[in-house]
């Protein structure tokens, strides 16, 4: 997904599209019960705000999980 960082309105739309990248991918790869795995997880991002997050080169790492 190649959005410019300025169309990021939050931390939580972020995730949004990282969750629905996984979701397609999974999808388009059959894997039925990952699918429905990820589907109910609750995604977050620690130790960064929207700044932080803005402020990170390009190509960083940032990692979403869900403990």
């Amino acid at each position: 997904m190649d959005l410019e960082p300025q169309w990021f309105r939050s931390i939580e739309f972020i995730i949004e599209c990282v969750k629905n990248s996984l979701l397609m991918t999974l999808n388009s790869k059959n894997l039925d019960v990952l699918y429905d795995e990820a589907k109910r997880k609750k995604f977050h991002i620690h130790d960064h705000s929207m700044d932080t997050l803005c402020a990170l080169e390009q190509n960083s790492v940032v990692y979403i999980c869900d403990h």
